[in-house]
């Protein structure tokens, strides 16, 4: 109904404009005489919109077909209440662990001069510490390193082979690396090494065999070749293993019963932009949630704090569901995604038309996510490194309903430095033909650069559109014809150089709205407009 305002009174508007640059009045010298006033009849305009150039005028993606049969249409606004990735799910953490193995543990004999060799194995067990709960099972690395620092006072000779066994490449081999030392008496003690392990592409087992998390083995086999210095029995032989720069590719495990996401946010209802009251209402509007999740694990949402808002009159209006719960389905494997779809409606609220009806500006709600809602239940979580869930509201308005009181206001620029000295008074003529439900009075104030008004055309809301009759299924039966005249004296053709402004007025209401009778619009529907302009001059030369 806004964009029906905008429609008649931009055709008002253009042909107050036609004044600046039209050329007729320079014939207004060759036929006139002092028998008789020139008259001039101009049409200025004709076109005929359809539903699209009506109501899509607003934003046409917000136009839909409701029923594709039979080209009933609706509104749909939608809003993306945001989306959250994989980084924000699960963070790796880190290793920092020390290993400390003696030297019975290493079969090095307390003695005063070794000179034999003896080779231990002693397996150990690294810990990866997460956050919220994140249970990890497995991993295929994106990047990463894993540090390892040896430090050993043993005054002999040292092979070390680190070994992990359930830290495989791309070929499933495990990963074993091997660093050496040799001692020759006055060295520094301790002894120092370093080794660095590249886990880009490569995947690890964190489970311990099936029997834990974040955990994986590390053989650590050390064979000592003595140099005859002594053995005291308390040297020291001990390695760190940190992290750094750990990313994914894709984990498999358990990822808690943590909030993902806590957000509020609204959805910009454009048909009630320039509106500011009236009563609206529908039969069968819906607001949808789309979730998109290639998450492995099962989310619940919480919608809260459902109302609708007019921020001209701080009117809110709280919308009463019976369940507010979404349950989203989870990625049925990696690589995929599942998309939730969850509907309020006037079945599944107490509400929802009423919420609606105050020519509400936005539909406000805030979504509190939480990942597995019943916790552990056994069945392994998946993430992937561009995995993402995105959440997305909509609110789907089937233009099946009625409206009254439903003022609306705009304002354009004006612009006018012609001549007018010839002109003494002028006349435009609208005709309107129109074949939507919908009823249209306006008003037209010209304002100048301080906002005054300077001249007003009409008085009270003047109806330049009547409404199209509908059937008892609220289908327009036949479209209506209404021919309106806007008359601008000399006074007021005058002060068009003071206007800078023309402020647009309308109230629109659909066919006996107030008789409680419903209409539809379809994709037929037609609106017809013609404009004309007479012009009447001046006699005197």
């Amino acid at each position: 109904m806004k964009i029906f305002s905008k429609i008649v009174l931009s055709f008002v508007c253009t042909s107050l404009l036609v004044l600046s640059s039209c050329k007729k009045y320079e014939d207004l010298k060759k036929i006139s005489s002092t028998a008789w006033n020139p008259n001039l009849a101009v049409p200025l305009a004709h076109a005929t919109f359809g539903v699209y150039d009506v109501l899509a005028a607003v934003d046409s993606t917000d136009l839909i077909i409701i029923d594709p049969v039979s080209g009933e249409i609706g509104l749909v606004y939608s809003s993306e209440i945001g989306s959250f990735g994989s980084a924000e799910i699960v963070d790796l953490g880190n290793v920092v662990q020390n290993i400390f193995i003696n030297t019975i543990e290493l079969d090095l004999p307390t003695i005063p001069s070794f000179s034999a060799s003896v080779s231990s194995s002693n397996p150990q067990t690294i810990q990866l510490n997460t956050a919220n709960g994140v249970e990890v099972h497995t991993v295929l690395f994106n990047s990463g390193l894993l540090d390892l620092h040896f430090e050993s006072s043993i005054q002999h000779n040292l092979e070390i082979t680190i070994t992990f066994p359930t830290l495989l490449d791309a070929n499933g081999d495990p990963i074993v690396r091997t660093i050496s030392t040799n001692f020759t008496a006055g060295d520094p003690l301790p002894q120092v090494a370093d080794l660095q392990i590249d886990l880009t592409n490569l995947s690890g087992d964190f489970t311990l065999g099936g029997t834990s998390f974040n955990q994986m083995s590390v053989d650590v086999e050390t064979t000592i070749t003595g140099t005859g210095q002594p053995v005291f029995g308390a040297e020291t032989f001990n390695f760190d293993i940190t992290s750094s720069n750990f990313s994914f590719e894709n984990v498999i495990g358990y990822f808690g019963q943590q909030n993902v996401a806590q957000q509020a946010d609204s959805v910009l209802i454009k048909i009630f932009q320039n509106a500011s009251n009236g009563t609206f209402e529908l039969q069968n509007p819906k607001i949808d949630f789309f979730i998109d999740n290639s998450f492995g694990f099962p989310v619940d949402i919480n919608l809260g704090n459902l109302q609708s808002i007019n921020v001209n009159t701080n009117q809110t209006v709280a919308l009463g569901v019976n369940d507010n719960i979404i349950n989203v389905i989870p990625s049925p494997g990696l690589g995929q995604s599942a998309i939730t779809n969850f509907q309020l409606n006037t079945s599944n609220t107490t509400n929802l038309s009423e919420v609606i009806s105050p020519t509400p500006k936005y539909f406000y709600y805030e979504v509190d996510a939480t990942a597995n809602p019943l916790g552990n239940t056994g069945i392994p979580n998946f993430i992937e490194d561009d995995s993402k869930f995105t959440l997305r509201a909509e609110v789907n308005m089937p233009l099946d309903g009625l409206a009254y009181g439903f003022t609306i206001s705009d304002t354009v620029d004006f612009e006018f430095s012609q001549n007018t000295d010839l002109i003494e008074s002028i006349m435009f003529r609208l005709i309107a033909d129109n074949g939507f439900p919908v009823q249209l009075g306006t008003q037209l104030r010209a304002i100048d650069s301080n906002g005054n008004t300077v001249f007003t055309i009409f008085d009270t809301p003047e109806n330049v559109v009547e409404p199209a009759p509908v059937n008892s299924n609220g289908v327009v039966s036949s479209s209506r014809q209404k021919i309106t005249d806007i008359n601008l004296n000399e006074v007021q053709i005058n002060q068009l150089k003071n206007v800078k402004k023309l402020i647009i007025y309308g109230e629109a209401s659909t066919t006996e709205a107030q008789n409680g009778v419903f209409v539809k619009f379809f994709d037929y529907y037609k609106f017809g407009l013609k404009v004309a302009m007479q012009v009447q001059g001046s006699t005197s030369f």
